[in-house]
């Protein structure tokens, strides 16, 4: 009883802050007049409270007070039942008073008096019989719905009530009534008997045994042990509302309390006490939590008091920076945020003190100075007070009225250590935390303590360095020899725990503390941090090693997801082709969220998109699951953690049980960045998330995928709601359903080996696209199935490895020699990734953005070297001396078997083996059944191989497919006397042993590899043709024929070609497939003008659009060759008969253009504006063939008002010249893969001279540092005649020996040394 009095005691106390907070007080919201919620604390959502679709606040507050009011009563009535007297300790309400009425507390709705309910329903009977059936008056009808029969007139209801547990706990209850008044209404007792034994004679001696028993009787409490069951449940409810999340802006908020005992007591009422679950995950379960080095996971009891609560205007006025993330730009429809620039910093123009005493309320003021105070007192392990005085400092040398040039920071000073914990003190509140700090490895740490000493006598300098950064551009020099500009992040030093930046923010994202995932700017600076330390550090170790391969590793790189391809080719080799592709593309209004990420919303007061963290994680979670274990069942997990009843599973139960149906899959997150809009559309994507799938399958009829999977709007009865949410997201938008038509049901043919679904010709024209019903109802969003030939799924699949920006772009950003500072600059400011993106690339690590099928769910990625290379990779090595695999098998399979580490056999296949329970009776060794194992995407080897054009090829797949014990069995005597070095490999893969020997004189065996990789039908025919021309060369050489020692000078090539001819030099790599490309395309416009009928045009008009004739856009920098290769075009056009017209971008260009040619009535050189017809109407101009971004796009549609025939290519390179409009061509919506052709040229001819090419790429693709301007331009001055300087005769030399001639040199009447 003193438990319960002490309780008694700490409710009284809440009851009078829920009595302060209904009034209005600053512990939580309130309810104002209008309805609507205003909260202490929290920031209005953009448009005020009105704009919100939803009013979570008020729903929640007025459906809890209502269910409260009902408890209350009812417990009231319960105890006045048993006592005979009020209950005097009722909760939340005041005892009755004899004189007065009950009054109900202030905040308690008033209960509206019941209206008219209507007429009363009574049973019409049996058979022209009366019911008498009735519970309460046995011998007059029941009562119930309108035109409803109660269960004992109609034989129909009873048997239905008897099915389910409900019903028939009714049925037994109405019998015992009737039993027990069977003296006083034998006639009704008589009547139910016989009914029961006529209409269910089977149950009706059970029910009769049941109805003769006795009801139990419960034994009554006391209402002293009513009042401790109630205190003692009230406590514990409490209990478990303290386990739960709480905001930090918003502690115990009254409607928060009230809300959650309304969740808890609804959960008592329907919970099963058998299977409770637990309020959290433990510490043992994480792996983060177990790890050696486990990171900050901040609880809100952790949070100081001081800085609890905070309201996002107190924390704007503690900060002594500013922030600037640029403007907020979204989709057009309201999708999730856009990182339009990098972040940057500035001192805030006004002290913090002066921030503080301009805040409205004076509570507001209070609570903030208490902040200011704290975080200033408690200088240990928080950098807060550092900052505050260098903000101080700088205000008092500006004489309080500093500008926005001289507040503005460098961009290094993102790097600042604890600069979180004067940003976001409410999260960061000691230096330890922040992200900025788990950079720093131990080195950095002394650094810094070392830096603090001296950084007041370098204030003057940085505010010069700062007011020079307020350009976009930052020119400091300083970071690189200080090890700054991101020289640190995850550097790993000798015997110290790796530190990850990724990690501890993804720790804190998961945290029971709010906050960390809501703020843009927070998730944009971790996000710029990363890739800026990421960045640095890579750049510092590079050591010759060209950057784009050393990032490699990270989600951003074209390289990263091309390994990811190269997975999916061994994967195909080891499997064939798939049979399912699937794409499922979420939709957030319609998408079921989890509990928690609801809760989060509603505390935070934000709708969906609007918590762009937890969103993507749940949301990329979800899909991959979907694909793993709904699906595919789990992979090659089969057993203990694979599924057995998935949509893809086998449903023979034998067979269900032995081997999963799927035997391989492989999914990939992608992310709707507009590459589908329309030409016109000028939004970018909404960057959703969504995921593409490929599935393969061992028997496709046993699926039953006709009965899981539809295409039609029709689904059958019961399945309206699944129909509803088909018809607003499975019909295409171009129409293109991607079915046939077929009116009857779904079947799987199984003579033609193809699946039917029923397709409708309705179906058809709306574009309904295929799904599967279950995951439908489940998630409730877009899906695409398509079943077709493996070939085309692998196609489709592998066009959605274009990356969000072009390799061009990419290989500018990552310039080899541009500055530290000058890298991370341009890639922070050029590269524009969306929220979900951000979030997924921080949080890879736990949410990958890809997925196999494999054991371990990744792949083992290698660079395949050359046998000839000096020094050979590990593995390599680990194949040579291993002794458990067989002489005939080749490395690839080696890869595939053996364990990364050891060299060994894989742990997978040792589990195989022990499994094998005939292999284990048969006696079977280890040795032996892994060497005769074949493998089923167990493990998958990303093999990276050069070009297929390039000999050194032929070398990596012969070391990778050949069997050997030593490199010197490649050495092949014949063919190192006999065959010129260019032929060289594929001339030893000639003579080796077979099978190899005859792999590469088999056109079909060529084809049939490519196709796996997934190259086009041209390239496939190119390789062929190639190595077919290749094979006879070195047939000839090795008959004798040919003589390696008379072989004729080659032709010039590019680098070595001179003067103005053009016609006698060999072209090479890239420029050979350049000029092929244009070559084609201008042999089918040819063809297609040459038509002699509208039947013949149709015909190759369909050929040309088969034939993927798109735009060629064609780059590179100067020197590669990119005029050279269209002027051998020109020419070659202009002999075949074709028309050519030359547009560039100035007379003196086009005039210095046109005299190279002849003159020729089919040839026509003149300016773009000119040719195109810039300065008239677009409608005037349709009968041209037509930069900047609006003229891109004119062009384009010329061309398809010119039925696409014509073959138009771009060359140019756009460092060059600047546009006069601000939009270039590529920030069109048709600068796309899907719309033109991309083509850069890399290798530059023109000069071999090293420091020339890195000067110029330093000033073409990056922003120079003063330091590399002042390297740039020592020994470099002009030459001035009037100071008798002239130019040195050995720099000219050195000039001359690594430039060829130019045309115009000879006219100069000079000599040209080389």
């Amino acid at each position: 009883m003193a438990d319960a009095a002490v309780f008694e005691q700490v409710l009284a106390e809440e009851d009078a802050r829920l009595a302060a907070a209904n009034r209005g007080s600053a512990d939580g919201p309130r309810l104002t007049g209008t309805g609507l919620p205003r909260l202490r604390g929290k920031q209005a959502p953009r448009g005020g409270w009105e704009q919100m679709p939803f009013l979570p606040w008020v729903l929640m507050c007025m459906a809890e007070e209502r269910i409260f009011a009902r408890a209350d009563a009812e417990a009231e009535r319960a105890e006045g039942d048993q006592t005979g007297a009020p209950n005097a300790g009722a909760r939340w309400r005041t005892p009755p008073s004899p004189v007065a009425p009950t009054k109900k507390p202030a905040g308690h709705p008033r209960m509206k008096p019941a209206g008219n309910r209507g007429t009363t329903n009574f049973c019409p009977g049996c058979e022209g019989k009366h019911c008498v059936f009735s519970t309460k008056t046995p011998g007059s009808a029941s009562q119930g719905k309108p035109g409803a029969v109660c269960s004992f007139c109609s034989a129909a209801s009873l048997r239905a009530a008897l099915e389910t547990p409900r019903g028939r706990g009714n049925v037994t209850r109405s019998f015992k009534v009737f039993y027990s008044r069977k003296d006083e209404h034998g006639h009704v007792w008589t009547a139910v008997k016989e009914r029961l034994e006529e209409w269910v004679p089977e149950e009706a001696e059970a029910l009769t045994k049941k109805a003769s028993q006795a009801k139990r009787e419960k034994p009554r409490a006391s209402r002293a042990d009513l009042r401790e069951r109630r205190a003692a449940a009230t406590k514990d409810a409490w209990d478990a509302c303290k386990k739960r999340r709480r905001a930090v802006t918003e502690e115990a908020a009254a409607p928060a309390r009230k809300k959650y005992r309304a969740e808890v007591h609804a959960e008592q009422r329907r919970a099963d006490i058998t299977k409770a679950a637990q309020p959290e995950i433990m510490a043992s379960a994480c792996r983060r939590c177990k790890a050696k080095r486990p990171h900050i996971v901040p609880q809100p009891a952790d949070v100081p008091e001081p800085l609890q609560g905070l309201s996002p205007e107190i924390v704007e006025a503690l900060r002594p920076l500013d922030i600037d993330v640029g403007e907020e730009v979204r989709a057009g429809n309201g999708c999730y945020r856009k990182k339009v620039r990098m972040i940057t910093f500035s001192w805030a123009l006004q002290s913090v003190d002066s921030k503080i005493a301009a805040l409205g309320a004076r509570d507001v003021r209070r609570k903030a100075r208490a902040a200011r105070r704290y975080l200033l007192e408690n200088p240990v392990d928080n950098e807060y007070h550092d900052y505050y005085e260098r903000h101080n400092s700088f205000i008092v040398r500006h004489r309080d009225e500093p500008t926005a040039a001289e507040a503005k920071r460098p961009l290094h000073f993102i790097e600042e250590p604890g600069l979180e914990t004067a940003l976001w003190p409410h999260l960061y509140w000691k230096t330890s935390m922040c992200e900025s700090f788990e950079r720093l490895n131990r080195r950095r740490l002394q650094q810094l303590e070392a830096k603090k000493q001296w950084r007041g006598q370098q204030e003057d300098e940085e505010d010069a360095a700062a007011t020079e950064a307020a350009e976009p551009e930052d020119n400091s020099s300083s970071e690189e020899g200080e090890d700054s500009a991101a020289s640190s992040a995850e550097e790993e030093v000798a015997k110290e725990p790796r530190r990850s930046i990724k990690r501890s923010f993804q720790a804190k994202l998961l945290s029971p503390l709010l906050g960390y995932g809501s703020d843009f700017t927070l998730l944009q600076y971790v996000y710029d941090l990363h890739l800026w330390t990421d960045l640095g550090s890579k750049r510092n170790q590079a050591d010759g090693m060209a950057m784009r391969l050393m990032m490699q590793g990270h989600p951003m790189s074209p390289y990263y997801w091309h390994d990811i391809k190269l997975g999916l080719f061994d994967l195909v080799k080891q499997l064939g082709y798939p049979q399912l592709y699937w794409t499922l593309a979420p939709w957030e209004p319609s998408f079921p969220y989890h509990q928690f990420l609801l809760d989060e919303m509603q505390k935070l007061l934000v709708t969906r998109t609007h918590l762009p963290a937890f969103e993507a994680m749940s949301i990329a979670h979800v899909m991959l699951q979907t694909c793993r274990n709904l699906l595919a069942g789990g992979g090659t997990q089969q057993g203990a953690k694979g599924w057995k009843r998935h949509l893809l599973s086998n449903h023979d139960p034998a067979i269900q049980e032995q081997v999963n149906n799927c035997v391989g899959f492989f999914t990939r997150v992608e992310y709707q960045d507009g590459s589908k809009k329309e030409g016109t559309q000028r939004y970018h994507g909404s960057g959703r998330p969504h995921v593409h799938a490929l599935f393969w399958l061992r028997d496709m009829a046993s699926t039953k995928l006709e009965a899981s999977a539809a295409a039609s709007l029709q689904l059958g009865p019961g399945m309206d709601v699944v129909a509803a949410f088909a018809r607003g997201s499975q019909l295409d938008r171009s129409g293109e359903s991607k079915w046939p038509v077929h009116p009857g049901a779904s079947e799987y043919v199984a003579d033609e080996g193809r699946l039917q679904l029923h397709h409708t010709e309705e179906d058809a024209e709306g574009g309904v696209r295929g799904c599967f019903i279950p995951v439908m109802d489940a998630l409730r969003c877009h899906q695409d199935l398509q079943i077709a030939h493996g070939r085309y799924l692998l196609l489709k699949y592998v066009t959605k490895y274009v990356a969000k920006w072009s390799d061009s772009s990419y290989s500018e950003w990552m310039s080899d020699s541009a500055s530290v500072t000058s890298l991370c600059r341009k890639v922070l400011v050029e590269y524009h990734p969306m929220e979900p993106e951000m979030t997924l690339q921080l949080t890879g690590a736990t949410f990958r953005q890809w997925d196999f099928g494999t054991v371990m769910g990744g792949r083992r990625s290698v660079r395949v070297p050359r046998p000839s290379n000096q020094e050979q990779p590990g593995f390599v090595h680990q194949y040579m001396r291993s002794e458990w695999q067989r002489e005939e098998m080749a490395l690839l399979e080696y890869l595939r078997k053996s364990d990364a580490a050891t060299g060994g056999i894989a742990r997978w296949l040792r589990q195989r083996w022990e499994k094998d329970a005939a292999g284990q009776a048969a006696g079977v060794p280890l040795e032996t059944f892994a060497n005769a194992y074949t493998m089923q995407e167990e493990q998958i080897v990303a093999a990276d191989y050069l070009w297929r054009l390039n000999d050194g090829y032929y070398g990596q797949w012969c070391l990778m497919h050949l069997p050997f014990r030593s490199l010197d069995g490649f050495q092949v005597a014949a063919v190192q006397d006999k065959v010129p070095f260019r032929y060289r490999w594929l001339a030893t893969d000639a003579r080796l042993p077979p099978p190899v020997r005859g792999y590469w004189r088999d056109p079909a065996r060529i084809r049939a590899d490519m196709e796996q990789e997934a190259d086009t039908a041209a390239f496939i025919e190119d390789v062929v043709g190639f190595v077919g021309t290749q094979i006879a060369a070195i047939d000839r050489y090795l008959s004798g024929q040919l003589d390696r020692r008379e072989e004729p000078a080659p032709a010039p090539k590019n680098r070595h070609q001179a003067g103005n001819q053009q016609e006698d030099f060999e072209l090479e790599g890239k420029q050979a497939v350049l000029f092929r490309q244009v070559a084609q395309r201008v042999q089918r416009g040819m063809e297609l003008q040459a038509a002699a009928s509208d039947e013949e045009w149709d015909t190759r008009r369909a050929k040309v659009a088969e034939a993927a004739h798109r735009p060629i856009v064609c780059s590179g920098r100067p020197g590669t060759g990119k005029s050279t290769v269209l002027h051998r075009n020109v020419r070659a056009t202009l002999e075949a008969g074709g028309s050519v017209l030359l547009a560039l971008p100035t007379a003196r260009l086009s005039n210095r253009t046109a005299e190279k040619f002849e003159s020729q009535a089919q040839l026509v050189v003149d300016t773009a504006a000119a040719a195109f017809q810039f300065h008239k109407p677009e409608q005037e101009t349709l009968y041209a063939i037509n930069p900047s971004q609006a003229n891109f796009e004119r062009i384009l549609r010329q061309w398809h008002a010119a039925d696409q025939s014509p073959a138009l290519v771009f060359l140019g390179d756009k460092y060059q010249l600047p546009g006069a409009d601000p939009l270039r061509p590529w920030d069109s919506p048709a600068w796309k893969p899907a719309t033109v052709q991309f083509v850069e040229l890399t290798f530059v001819y023109r000069t071999q001279d090293e420091s020339f090419l890195n000067m110029l790429d330093s000033l073409r693709t990056a922003m120079p540092t003063k330091l590399q301007l002042n390297q740039i331009c020592r020994n470099h001055k002009a030459w001035n005649p009037g100071r008798g300087t002239s130019p040195i005769q050995r720099t000219l030399a050195a000039c001359c020996a690594h430039t060829r001639r130019p045309s115009w040199w000879p006219q100069l009447g000079l000599a040209w040394h080389r």
